[in-house]
């Protein structure tokens, strides 16, 4: 066995290091426990611009912070009592701030005076807006507001308007100039047609003719309205006829006309207000259905076969109290009544019931 020597150096030496292992962490306790046992001052550590020290944290402001609320003891100096009527206690604000918007409205003939500028300020608290009017040269401003997301727009009631509201970020200690352009709306009126569908010969319908236009509205939105007292006149093309031919609106701009169907066909109609003119379809009309057919009559029973007209049995003629009876038959009457039993051989009555039997003869031997 020549492996033998091997071996047995093997096991000392493996001895040997476990022993010095266990030296080595005998000679290190010390520094681990009084790790554990000595108090150190907190080593800060940064990410991203935090500090894990709970007496040294500084955490930068988020940008999607809620305004502080408003200390109306202490207002701004530019913040009056006039201007708490866009300041609600605890809502969006605009007033308060260092920032200022002012610009120029202009429309197709130049700056627009009289105009209506208003500046909102959209917030996580909600909108709160103000309402400026521009000088007689077209200009405005806005001064003393606070920093945030703005949109601003402008109109005059009934005539100009923007196409789209202009929205910005404002900047706290900022100062931005806009220029607002208004246009004019299409005047042209709106026509349009509504009617409930075909009508019969000799039928009557109502056609209903809506004239409406858009304005600009109070608070610079467009909208639609009926147009009152407007004369609206229908010629009809086909067999259709219109009541009257010419009808004035009412409160809601509509003109309702009476159709009746004097022939068979389609219809069409133009309609004229002033100098617009406008084809619809009108309702066509149409030959009333054919009428229904009547339900066939039952047929009067057979005399003969005791059946009806099915085919199924059927009740006897005559009256059910009436029977007819053939000549010469015999008639059996069911009777609760004993009849007497006679013997044959003696001739005599077995029953002490008595019971009178005639018997009637044709002409024969007495």
């Amino acid at each position: 066995m020549a492996d033998w020597p091997f071996v047995r150096l093997v096991k000392p030496a493996l001895a040997l290091a476990l022993l010095g292992a266990l030296a080595y962490v005998w000679t290190r306790h010390e520094p681990v426990l009084a790790a554990y046992r000595t108090d150190h001052e907190p080593v800060p550590v940064q990410l991203r611009g935090l500090s894990l020290d709970h007496e040294r944290t500084v955490v930068p402001p988020s940008p999607f912070a809620l305004d502080p609320a408003v200390d109306t003891r202490t207002l701004h100096p530019m913040l009056t009592q006039e201007s708490l009527a866009g300041l609600g206690a605890g809502s969006a604000r605009i007033r308060g701030g260092t920032s200022s918007l002012a610009g120029t409205v202009v429309g197709p003939d130049g700056p627009v005076a009289g105009a209506t500028v208003r500046v909102e300020r959209h917030s996580n608290r909600g909108i709160a807006d103000l309402d400026v009017d521009t000088n007689p040269d077209g200009t405005w401003s806005l001064g003393g507001i606070v920093g945030g997301r703005y949109r601003v727009r402008a109109w005059v009631d009934g005539e100009l308007t923007m196409a789209e509201s202009m929205v910005l970020f404002v900047n706290d200690d900022t100062d931005r100039q806009l220029t607002l352009p208004v246009g004019p709306i299409d005047p042209t009126p709106d026509l349009s047609f509504t009617h409930r569908g075909d009508v019969q010969l000799g039928g009557r319908a109502v056609v209903a003719v809506t004239v409406s236009r858009r304005f600009v509205g109070a608070d610079g939105v467009v909208q639609v309205v009926g147009v009152r007292n407007s004369e609206v006149a229908l010629v009809v093309a086909g067999p259709g006829l219109v009541a009257e031919p010419t009808v004035t609106t009412d409160a809601e701009g509509v003109a309702r006309f009476t159709f009746s169907c004097e022939g068979v066909g389609a219809n069409s109609g133009v309609v004229r207000i002033d100098d617009l003119q406008a084809t619809f379809s009108l309702p066509g009309c149409l030959k009333p259905p054919p009428p229904a057919a009547p339900a066939p009559a039952d047929a009067a029973d057979d005399p003969d076969t005791g059946t009806d007209a099915s085919g199924s049995p059927g009740a006897a003629p005559g009256p059910a109290s009436e029977p007819v009876h053939q000549i010469g038959a015999v008639l059996t009457v069911p009777s609760t009544t004993a009849l007497p039993v006679v013997n044959p051989t003696t001739s005599s009555t077995a029953s002490t019931t008595s019971t009178t039997s005639t018997t009637t003869t044709e002409d024969g031997d007495g």
